[in-house]
């Protein structure tokens, strides 16, 4: 896939430099990046796809879970 994006000047200068401080291109450099991030996204996705589901599950609103996390936290704090 080929991608042609606009880059603000003051990006391009840092993207220019960090690639040339990593030894790069800042093409490879981009794409080095891309491939970080969308690791990352996949790992916390995996981390946190069994807690959405049971979220899903649950039925609580996101208020509901809110007090209820508030409630523990408090918990904790007080050694319960």
């Amino acid at each position: 896939m080929t991608l042609n994006i606009d880059i603000p000047e003051e990006i391009a200068r840092k993207l220019a430099d960090q690639a040339a401080k990593s030894g790069t291109e800042p093409t490879a450099y981009v794409l080095k990046a891309v491939e970080r991030s969308l690791a990352e996204a996949d790992r916390l996705d995996r981390v946190l796809g069994p807690v959405r589901t049971a979220y899903a599950e649950s039925g609580l609103s996101e208020d509901a879970l809110s007090d209820l996390l508030e409630d523990e936290k408090h918990a904790l704090r007080r050694g319960e």
